[in-house]
């Protein structure tokens, strides 16, 4: 499967409008995976879930997985930031 570099931006934007949402986090770890993690008071409804889903495997790849967790908490870096998106994949 070739690679594709998606601006963070993205993420960004497929979440607009979810005032309910605290803080949220992208991590993808595998090459067709995409772990969201959220703090919320409630967890989202499954049109949004659904709809989140579909509109990553349209723009990204058909075999994306997009995992939601819910979490307490997400951690800053060491430097303090807040990183919405970190892709640990290594470059090719």
């Amino acid at each position: 499967m070739q690679q594709r570099k998606i601006h963070p931006s993205y993420f960004n934007r497929l979440l607009y409008g979810q005032t309910g949402i605290m803080q949220y986090q992208y991590i993808q770890s595998e090459q067709d995976k995409i772990t969201l993690n959220i703090v919320a008071p409630d967890k989202l409804g499954i049109e949004i879930i659904n709809s989140l889903r579909e509109v990553v495997r349209r723009d990204i790849d058909e075999n994306m997985v997009l995992e939601i967790n819910y979490v307490d908490e997400i951690k800053r870096s060491i430097s303090g930031k807040h990183r919405f998106v970190i892709s640990t994949l290594k470059d090719d």
